[in-house]
């Protein structure tokens, strides 16, 4: 089977850019709300006008059509500003992720040779020593200074945006994308039946260095829709993102079925879901799939956000098929020699037509192995291997089966297994190195690290991470005396050990406020009753994942905005502690806390494992009485309680002491200690 072969020689579409695409929308909806991010709102025309000045900015220092421009911002109103102002300017925008250690950031510096950075005064010195001119947002000149007009619109054929992906040699690849590549997508996918009408409330929960983001903003503010942009402290905690999309009345959500599995579906009934950027397991589809449309996109940042888009899934319990080719992509499966073959048959998937990109910044012989000469279009024509391996379904949509190569995709980001075993090869202390990708749990695949040598596992984790942004440094390194290898002299992957994820060896409690909240918090994450001060947060099964409902936390509680990547490189209570310093050292945890105001009989809440009841407070959104927190806070004159009833008789005096008068309510997590002291202080209070 060839899926859409006909568009190769459909004549092609007159080229627009984005910014021409996005002016329509300014004049037909100037006074409609087009961008939100917390109290902050612009209109159409007041996010045109901002992005025209910044424009006029740049073009006034030289740049243009050819240049590069790089962002070091956080999700923010002046993000999506600048964003458009490059592409305005005629340049291209690189996305630079600020979670990102130093070293990967220095790399895509000197990799893509941005002419300027536009960045804030707080996060501008990350970029000291690059022989960069920075541009800070936050500059009042920029709106003083520069005018708000119009500026011609680019080349439909001038690149957009680099995005770098992970690279099999070790290094980062840069993909170019073109205006029109972005364009043909948005205006051709009406014949999806997925057009999305004016007035659509959209987030933006990506990365900028993710593509997912552009499809996210362009799907937005290309159809007169509102896109709502949630900070990283939201969306690494699922409670708190499905209570803004809650509020916001959300019309279409993007994640990856990693994202939305931890999510809720209370209260989204309205909300289209549109997943992409790995495979979608059966038990995703199930659960969302109801009710709502669902549907299933498939795309390489090579061939611009996505080239094909399921039916709306139903529930059946099957992984999602990756769907049908969009209009103006045309999709083959092929075998080794270029040959399409029959349905039903795996074979490796390559994609034609208007979406693929203009191959990989600076990479000439790279761009070649891997954008190669279409036979089934028009002479010139190129088509892009993906490495996927794929079949046609009975139903005429295609299936996704696997990798041809080492490329993996673990919660929705690509990953080069050889990129990150080069890196662990380089520390010292490393004899041998090898990085596979494994599930020993149903849908919870790992990146992990074995070597040979004498570098310990913590230590490789927290070099790694100076290296690597987080999703691409592994969950667990195992060291091994050698590598098992075939009688052929291959790496014998079954026989590698399986790491050992849990608590070992005896308990150090912590030992100041800080390291209770951080022992607590990881025990919440982590769904453990405890966590001792010097166990490795990710040796106790946390992922990058995690790591971001663990920062999330640490932000809401102890107001310090914890870059993820900081959790490998310090992942125990202990050290993490002394990472945050003195500043905070002077945190105070009460025993009772107000976690709620509220009328009627109050609901006291005893703590879940790590003592703390915090986690309480996301009650709040369904209960209209106060909730109070009891946390395992004992004061230097009390004695640790020794049984369940010395514990129990413990929250009897405290809850009895804040409420004399009356019957209040209790409630405790399940499986913890405390629901057992729950149980037994019961009889112990009064009954109304």
């Amino acid at each position: 089977m060839v899926g859409n072969r006909a568009v190769l020689a459909e004549p092609l579409v007159e080229p627009v850019s984005v910014p021409g695409l996005f002016a329509a929308q300014v004049a037909s909806r100037a006074e409609v709300t087009a961008l939100v991010c917390g109290d902050r709102s612009l209109t159409y025309r007041e996010l045109d006008r901002a992005a025209n000045r910044l424009a006029h900015l740049l073009v006034d220092q030289g740049v243009g059509p050819g240049d590069v421009v790089g962002l070091l911002l956080q999700r923010s109103v002046e993000a999506v500003i600048a964003i458009l102002a490059v592409l305005k300017s005629g340049a291209a925008y690189l996305a630079i992720d600020v979670n990102h250690p130093d070293g990967r950031i220095g790399f895509m510096i000197e990799d893509a040779a941005p002419v300027a950075v536009i960045s804030t005064t707080g996060l501008a010195q990350r970029l000291a020593g690059y022989p960069v001119a920075v541009i800070d947002i936050d500059d009042p000149a920029i709106a003083a200074c520069y005018p708000g007009h119009e500026l011609p619109f680019p080349s439909a054929d001038n690149i957009a945006y680099l995005i770098y992906t992970s690279g099999t040699t070790g290094k980062p690849k840069g993909v170019g994308i073109t205006h029109h590549n972005i364009t043909q997508l948005f205006t051709s996918v009406a014949a999806t039946g997925f057009t999305p009408p004016p007035g659509q409330i959209w987030t933006q929960c990506h990365s900028y260095a993710f593509d997912l983001s552009v499809f996210e903003m362009w799907g937005a503010l290309l159809h007169g829709g509102r896109l709502v942009v949630v900070p990283e402290s939201v969306t690494g905690s699922p409670a708190d993102l499905h209570a803004l999309l809650v509020a916001e009345q959300v019309d279409v959500l993007a994640q990856t079925p990693s994202a939305v599995a931890m999510l809720s579906t209370q209260g989204l009934e309205s909300t289209t879901l549109v997943v992409g950027g790995e495979a979608c397991p059966a038990e995703v589809v199930d659960t969302w799939a109801p009710s709502r449309m669902m549907v299933n996109q498939y795309g390489p940042s090579e061939t611009t956000m996505y080239v094909s888009m399921s039916a709306p899934l139903v529930p059946g319990s099957r992984p999602a098929p990756i769907g049908v080719p969009v209009p103006r992509a045309a999709l083959f499966v092929l075998d080794g020699w270029l040959r399409p073959v029959p349905a039903g048959v795996a074979g490796e998937l390559y994609v034609a037509g208007a979406g693929v990109g203009c191959g990989y910044w600076r990479r000439s012989g790279l761009t070649a192995s891997r954008f190669v000469a279409c036979p089934f279009g028009a002479a010139g024509a190129r088509m892009y291997r993906t490495g996927d391996v794929v079949r046609w379904g009975p139903d005429g949509q295609l299936q996704y089966v696997g990798r041809a190569d080492e490329q993996v995709k673990i919660r929705g980001y690509r990953i080069e297994l050889g990129e990150v075993a080069a890196a662990l090869s380089q520390l010292d202390g490393v004899d041998q190195a090898v990085v596979i990708a494994r599930e020993d749990r149903p849908g919870d695949k790992r990146l992990v690290g074995y070597l040979v040598g004498g570098l310990e596992p913590g230590q490789a984790r927290a070099a790694l991470a100076q290296a690597l942004p987080a999703y691409m440094v592994p969950a667990a390194v195992v060291v091994v005396d050698s590598l098992p290898l075939t009688v052929n002299g291959k790496l014998e992957i079954r026989a590698l050990p399986a790491p050992h994820y849990g608590a070992t060896g005896s308990y150090r409690a912590p030992a100041s406020p800080v390291e209770q909240v951080l022992a607590g918090i990881y025990a919440q994450v982590l769904g453990l009753d405890r966590v001792a001060v010097d166990q490795s947060f990710f040796d106790l099964g946390g992922n990058s994942i995690l790591a971001m409902r663990v920062a999330s936390a640490i932000e809401k509680f102890l107001g310090v905005d914890l870059p993820v990547r900081l959790m490998f490189e310090a992942p125990t209570v202990e050290s993490l502690s002394r990472q945050l310093e003195s500043p905070y050292s002077s945190v105070e945890l009460a025993p009772v806390e107000l976690l709620k105001q509220g009328a009627g009989t109050p609901l006291f809440c005893l703590p879940p494992g790590g003592g703390l009841s915090w986690i309480y407070r996301n009650l709040g959104a369904y209960l209209d009485c106060p909730i109070i927190g009891i946390q395992q806070v004992p004061s230097d004159q009390e004695v640790e309680p020794r049984s369940v009833g010395d514990m129990a008789r413990r929250y009897v005096d405290m809850i009895q002491a804040n409420h004399p008068d009356g019957a209040p309510t209790s409630a405790a997590w399940r499986w913890s200690m405390p629901s057992t002291a729950c149980r037994s202080s019961t009889p112990a209070l009064p009954r109304s």
